[in-house]
């Protein structure tokens, strides 16, 4: 066909659309690279291929490893063996007297008598020292070798002789005085090969130039070696001359474990001592070391923006078919539980398992006809999503499937099925051309053991037949992490973003999806605990590694964290795993993750479980916010917890950082028009500490009323307001998080909001590209006028459109564009009463 003016046009929009979506993608976005990334790296030995090198690529399954210094190595290191190169200063007729201390185990000495039937060989030693040992390997046809040791004053001891009977084998001997020279001696000759003298410290040095000098915060570092080393230690220096010791390790333990470095160490050179055993083959080792700034692994927390959904629409449960009862949930036992979690919760999650609906996923479930039309012959999914619905419930799902239910060799075409699945699925239960009872929709939970190519096209197949079914469906890939690569060599924990979701998929996704739980390997045991959700060698600060991967490559879309939470004692049922908290703790920090996911502009946070698991204590059975059906799902403090917030400020949104700290953490709330109305503070420290701090808050506030969540009772407890001078309010803080109400008599003005809120989460538009025919979805959590206006990219077309009067909750709204030419477009929407504007590219194809 011949090419016309508006086919050009759109073929130009398409490359520019495409350029625009996926030209900048980085798959390694949310890496933060440590600082040894292009560090020069050099060590006192290595061994073999274990080079110095290895302790810096990433990867925890190479390692560097030293050469053994005893029983010879140290023979050629000047650092280890005072005797190196040293001459005589006396000695009887010989021959070949250099190979006496050339380090080189090759060779020997010979000393024959003078003489008065004397042989012998004496050494002074650079300066007077304590010794580890004294070694050497001699031959004698009779008789013995006596060796002595001089001492600064002059005194003599002979402290070993060495016999016939060791002949050609090394003997050490030992002594506690100061040397200051050696003598070997006998009444006939005698060879030796090498003799040498260890020093009274050893160690084995990794060390490393960063290029410049940096920030030294936090050192990362996995050296086991404690059958073979006293300790570890890491210095850090700027001229090499002058040297700080900034952390001790824990060389007994063989995982990496994070070390704090305070205060922060400026530094451009950094040195790994081990200080060895005085055992034969033993070796110094270190698998990895990471540097990082007082930031962290994960990096600096991002800028902050004001929230653009108030606080209570964030929080959800994780939750399963009948809430662990084996009875639909509108039934006695577990009606109670659906309307329990919904008093704390936005949305439920449920684990909707794909092999409940299809025996092989190259079926195609048939929904239509249930119960009695899936695998599972009795299931319902209408009646137990409807009965959430009717709750009060947003119903999101994770489509769950691993290998050991659907192994890659069931699926005969990958992509198809999925795309099947997909489209059945979203058809069926989707918010427009469904029937509305299911709003979001997960690939996979955590398919963490199948191939990587096979995930792909298993998730591009299911994202694009659910969008092609219902466009208003939300589609997330499975749960992902961006910050660590090397998870991809592991068995089942290859997961990770950069590889699983590719730019190709990503115009299918509504945003990522993450899984994080506060954890860090403990310096003393090695073993996995929770720890406090500011802490940043926490796991759950990978929430901040996921928004610079979305921010680079997928901008303006959502991040659903479908996980999170703590294991914890209470309701009657102990918790005694590692990872466990007190009661008090997971309710402290339920308050104070939210508040931090809620700074962080995350849209959900899924709380993992609704309840504990009713039987013994192991990772995740006792991480629910109440306790099991044992106990009836008795609440918990943190259900409490979440509750009273909801009722307090449930309607409230975030607006900005007033301080974050290593002391104090401090937000700001309010309406939806960006007047104050609460502040949140605490101590950012582990919810055991009984430190204390205080925070001037110099903005004029004064309180109306302050409760503090210390998880020591059902009902949150009102406490001293507290002090205010000259408009500057002083809070005393601990790790229970405060809530101050303002007293809306001292608020004089509004945080703006219009200029920090440059797009919303809460728009919509499908199909798109389309012919002309487009639909508008509002999410909004207040009613208010919406205007539109249309402009093209070259700035000839400028229309206002449609006054929207929308209403809470979703609203969707068809406009017909198929008089304009085809071509690419800003479609812009403005809310003025809640203060956002949204702008997205859309495509009239011919």
């Amino acid at each position: 066909m011949n090419p016309t003016k508006s086919s050009w046009q759109l073929f130009g929009c398409l490359l520019l659309s495409t350029s625009s979506l996926f030209s900048q993608w980085n798959r390694n976005a949310g890496v933060n690279p440590s600082l040894t990334r292009t560090a020069i790296v050099t060590a006192s030995s290595e061994n073999g291929a274990k080079v110095a090198a290895n302790s810096v690529d990433g990867d925890e399954s190479t390692t560097w490893e030293s050469k053994s210094p005893l029983p010879t190595g140290f023979f050629s290191d000047g650092n280890q063996n005072l005797l190196l190169a040293l001459q005589p200063s006396r000695n009887s007729t010989s021959t070949d007297i250099a190979k006496l201390t050339d380090g080189s185990n090759s060779g020997a000495a010979n000393f024959a008598t003078n003489t008065n039937g004397k042989s012998f060989v004496k050494l002074n030693l650079a300066s007077a020292s304590k010794l580890s040992l004294i070694t050497f390997k001699a031959y004698i046809s009779s008789g013995n070798v006596d060796l002595t040791v001089f001492e600064p004053n002059g005194d003599s001891t002979i402290i070993g002789q060495f016999t016939s009977a060791s002949n050609y084998s090394y003997e050490k001997f030992y002594t506690p005085k100061t040397v200051s020279a050696i003598k070997l001696s006998s009444n006939t000759s005698f060879s030796v090969e090498e003799l040498a003298v260890m020093a009274p410290i050893v160690f084995e040095d990794l060390d490393i130039d960063l290029g410049s000098i940096q920030n030294i915060g936090w050192v990362y570092l996995q050296a086991y070696s404690s059958p073979n080393a006293d300790s570890v230690i890491v210095y850090s220096s700027s001229d090499q001359t002058t040297w700080t010791k900034i952390i001790t390790a824990n060389n007994d333990l063989y995982f990496s474990i994070p070390y704090e470095v305070k205060p922060t160490a400026q530094g451009r050179y950094l040195k790994i001592r081990t200080y060895m055993k005085l055992l034969d083959y033993k070796r110094a080792a270190v698998s990895e070391i990471k540097v990082f700034d007082q930031n962290g692994l994960f990096g600096a927390m991002p800028s902050s923006k004001p929230s653009t959904r108030p606080f209570k629409d964030m929080l959800g449960i994780n939750a399963i078919w009948g809430w662990g009862t084996s009875d639909y949930s509108d039934l006695a036992s577990s009606n109670k539980a659906t309307n329990l979690y919904s008093r704390v919760a936005n949305h439920a999650r449920n684990y909707h398992n794909m092999v409940w609906d299809v025996a092989d996923p190259d079926i195609t479930p048939t929904y239509t006809g249930m119960p009695g039309s899936l695998n599972q012959s009795w299931l319902d999914w209408d009646r137990e999503y409807q009965h959430w619905k009717n709750a009060g419930l947003v119903v999101q799902t994770s489509i769950q499937f691993t290998s050991s239910w659907l192994p890659e060799n069931l699926w005969n075409n990958p992509y198809q099925a999925a795309y099947n699945y997909g489209y059945s699925f979203a058809s069926y239960f989707g918010p427009t051309n469904g029937n509305g009872l299911v709003t979001t929709m997960e690939v996979g939970n955590e398919p963490w053991d199948y191939d990587s190519t096979f995930y792909k096209n298993v998730l591009l197949g299911m994202a694009k037949g659910a969008k092609d079914a219902d466009p208003a469906m939300e589609v997330f890939s499975c749960a992902l992490q961006s910050a660590d690569p090397h998870s991809e060599k592991t068995a089942t924990g290859r997961n990770y973003m950069g590889v699983r979701l590719p730019k190709s998929t990503a115009q299918y996704l509504d945003g990522l999806n993450v899984h994080h739980y506060s954890y860090i390997n403990d310096g003393t045991t090695g073993y996995r605990v929770a720890t406090f959700p500011e802490n940043p060698a926490s796991t759950m600060r990978g929430i901040v590694s996921d928004i610079k991967f979305r921010d680079a490559n997928m901008p303006g879309k959502k991040i659903y964290m479908s996980e999170w939470g703590w294991d914890s004692d209470g309701a009657g049922e102990p918790c005694s795993h590692n990872e466990c908290v007190s009661e008090e703790a997971q309710a402290m920090y339920a308050a104070r993750g939210l508040f931090m996911l809620d700074r962080l502009g995350i849209d959900r946070a899924t709380w993992f479980f609704y309840g504990n698991l009713p039987f013994g204590s192991s990772l995740y059975t006792r991480s629910g916010l109440t306790g099991s059906k044992n106990v009836n799902f008795a609440p918990k403090k943190a259900f409490y917890t979440v509750e009273h917030l909801l009722e307090k400020m449930g309607d409230s949104y975030f607006l900005e950082v007033i301080s974050e700290t290593d002391d104090a953490w401090a937000y700001l709330y309010g309406d939806s028009l960006g007047k104050p109305t609460h502040v949140v503070a605490w101590k950012p420290v582990d919810a055991s500490s009984s430190s204390t701090t205080s925070l001037q808050v110099n903005k004029g506030y004064e309180a109306d009323s302050v409760w503090v969540y210390d998880g020591l009772s059902n009902v949150p407890a009102l406490t001293t307001l507290p002090k205010n001078k000259n408009g500057e309010m002083t809070l005393n803080l601990s790790a229970a998080p405060i809530l101050i109400k303002l007293d809306s008599n001292t608020v004089s003005s509004s945080v703006s909001l219009l200029e920090k809120r440059t797009y919303s989460n809460h728009v919509s538009i499908f199909p798109n590209p389309s012919k002309g025919n487009f639909k508008i979805k509002l999410s909004l959590a207040n009613g208010g006028k919406v205007n539109t206006r249309l402009y093209s990219l070259d700035g000839r077309t400028n229309q206002q459109l449609q006054t929207i009067d929308a209403n809470s909750g979703n609203n969707i709204h068809e406009f017909s564009l198929d008089d304009l030419a085809p071509g690419c477009y800003i479609f812009e929407t403005i809310q003025e009463e809640h203060s956002f504007i949204d702008r997205q590219q859309i495509i009239i194809t011919p």
